[in-house]
């Protein structure tokens, strides 16, 4: 799959960029918007957002989404769903915002924060949007997608259950890096699960929405050079910048994968529920491997995390899909 595709034209069309105030996301959110999108970009600091904002201003508009928390997450698509108003529109988004591996600590709603920024957030904004997001499917010619930022680290976890909170907030052995590294891996695990299941959702209740979940590979960003320098030793902090230097790539080449999968005219009808990942110049799908390919896991996770939302929402939690069309009723039979 050429990268060449990118060029299509945006002009008409909404997208909405989860964590499009640095890094990955800000590349994200500059690519599309010079492709004639209007771009709702978010993040949680509105003096930095506003900034980012400026550089397009007859497209762009910040909208403050704090997905660490899930009062965050749905205030901000509520935000989001009074400016688009009764006829507005909202053809792409893009979940890019993650929490990168850190030590362990839970949220204000008392969840491991890596999961509730990545997959909590990002499943509280989606399920709020819905309305949004089905009304402009309905719309002739419409090509509305969900794009999940994803990542290899779901592979390296080999066991995992999404049953209770105590699972969910597993600690992976601890503040170790490799344990910092598992937490992250589990929060991309449950997030590619959960796109999993709205894609198969979103098929059984013949909506036609794309789900397709990028890979970007690893990223010589602000935020991972931030993350080394500040919980590393600084002689050890110095190499591991140099190697990930040499070994990842710049936020603009890493970000082909992603902007690919919202704008190539082929992922409509091709990509549904799909991984790519970008190699070189270049994007290519991957087979879901591991744990991604559990159907009951996903079921789980979604049930479970379902559970968890609406006991910290209580009545304002929003009402995912079903999970299939309404079963017919049965036909009579008539005596004889």
């Amino acid at each position: 799959m050429s990268t060449s595709t990118q060029d299509k034209s945006l002009e008409g069309k909404v997208v909405l960029v989860t964590g499009g105030t640095s890094g990955l996301g800000l590349r994200i959110y500059r690519a599309l918007a010079q492709r004639g999108a209007k771009v709702y970009v978010t993040g949680r600091k509105e003096d930095v957002g506003r900034k980012v904002a400026s550089e397009f201003p007859d497209q762009a508009t910040f909208v403050k989404i704090d997905l660490a928390t899930m009062k965050g997450a749905k205030d901000g698509a509520e935000e989001v769903l009074r400016l688009a108003g009764e006829d507005g529109r909202l053809d792409i988004v893009v979940n890019n915002a993650a929490l990168l591996a850190k030590k362990f600590e839970l949220s204000s709603d008392g969840i491991v924060d890596t999961l509730n920024t990545t997959f909590f957030g990002h499943f509280i904004l989606i399920q709020t949007l819905l309305p949004l997001l089905k009304r402009t499917a309905s719309i002739p010619g419409s090509d509305v997608r969900i794009v999940t930022v994803g990542s290899d680290t779901y592979k390296y976890i080999k066991s995992r259950r999404f049953d209770t909170l105590d699972h969910f907030n597993d600690n992976q052995g601890g503040d170790g890096f490799a344990a910092q590294m598992k937490r992250y891996g589990v929060s991309k695990l449950a997030e590619l699960l959960w796109m999993r299941e709205l894609a198969a959702r979103f098929t059984a209740e013949g909506v036609k929405i794309t789900c397709i979940s990028c890979n970007p590979g690893a990223i010589y960003s602000e935020g991972a050079r931030d993350r080394i320098s500040s919980t590393l030793p600084g002689p050890i902090a110095k190499l591991a910048d140099s190697i990930l230097y040499l070994t990842a790539a710049a936020p603009e080449k890493a970000a082909t994968s992603t902007i690919w999968g919202a704008t190539a005219p082929e992922v409509a009808e091709k990509f549904h529920d799909a991984y790519v990942v970008r190699k070189g110049s270049k994007v290519v799908r991957e087979k879901w491997v591991g744990l991604m390919t559990d159907e009951t896991l996903r079921k789980e996770l979604w049930a479970t995390a379902e559970k968890i939302v609406a006991e910290k929402l209580g009545a304002t939690a929003p009402h995912p899909p079903p999970a299939e069309p309404p079963a017919a009723e049965p036909a009579e039979t008539a005596s004889t």
